[in-house]
């Protein structure tokens, strides 16, 4: 006879397979919460991130754009003309401020403006940088003064260039870098007051060719390095018979009867 259960005990049941269908359901939907949650704080630090990083590059953009407008206006009597360009920048600054704003900005986009934002502040600095010569070869002292510069500049264009020293007009001079100890002269840069000066001094500096003595343009660095990339292009072209010669960033040659043509450095 099969057993009686003892009274108070409870039947268990088996549980069914509904049950169970129960409870995979809750965990797949604890699961897709879970899932849904972890996308959602990614997407939330990917927003983030973005955000982050063009507010460090329109700081930076930012930042270069105050220090140059700063400098535009220290040298305002002597490039008044370059007014609308700073109008330009600011406004270029303007729209890149708005743009910055929409989360969907379009990164191709931006670089080009940036490079042209890039490039128009090139050329303001250019400007403010026109009336500049460099001096390679002139010997250099641990206790040279700003005057001491000024009067050895004046003094090296009146040798070399037989320029009367009382018309040369020099807002200032100074050189660049700390002194060398092993007695390698700094290169001196010599702010003119004219800009007619300035182009009869480079026009005439073939004369200290097997000297020395070297000068240059003052352009910024972007441009010093263009042109030292053409320079061995400009040797070869010379070197055929052409004429060659560097003109700001560009290298023009032509032959010796033939109309001149235009060549940019590879670098951007």
């Amino acid at each position: 006879m099969p057993r009686e259960k003892p009274k108070g005990e409870r039947n268990e049941e088996p549980k069914t397979s509904m049950d169970n269908d129960y409870v995979s359901m809750c965990t797949l939907r604890e699961l897709l919460d879970q899932q849904k949650l972890f996308y959602k704080d990614m997407l939330d630090l990917q927003e983030k991130n973005f955000k982050t990083f063009l507010t460090v590059v329109m700081d930076s953009t930012n930042k270069r754009i105050d220090d140059l407008v700063k400098d535009v206006l220290e040298y305002k009597h002597s490039m008044e003309y370059s007014q609308s360009e700073v109008e330009d920048l600011k406004s270029a600054h303007t729209a890149n401020l708005s743009a910055s704003k929409s989360i969907n900005l379009n990164f191709d986009e931006f670089q080009k403006s940036l490079e042209a934002l890039t490039s128009k502040m090139d050329y303001i600095e250019n400007q403010t940088r026109r009336n500049n010569i460099l001096i390679d070869g002139i010997k250099d002292e641990k206790s040279e003064t700003w005057h001491d510069t000024e009067v050895k500049a004046k003094k090296f264009l009146a040798d070399h260039f037989k320029m009367d020293p009382k018309l040369i007009e020099v807002e200032r001079a100074h050189r660049n870098g700390t002194f060398q100890l092993d007695g390698r002269p700094r290169t001196m840069t010599v702010k003119l007051l004219r800009f007619k000066d300035k182009e009869e001094i480079i026009k005439g500096a073939k004369c200290l060719k097997g000297t020395k003595f070297f000068i240059n343009e003052g352009f910024s660095e972007r441009v010093r390095s263009k042109r030292k990339e053409l320079m061995p292009r400009l040797k070869e072209e010379r070197m055929k018979g052409n004429i060659a010669y560097l003109k700001y960033d560009q290298l023009i040659v032509h032959a010796p009867s033939s109309k001149p043509t235009t060549s940019k450095s590879t670098s951007r």
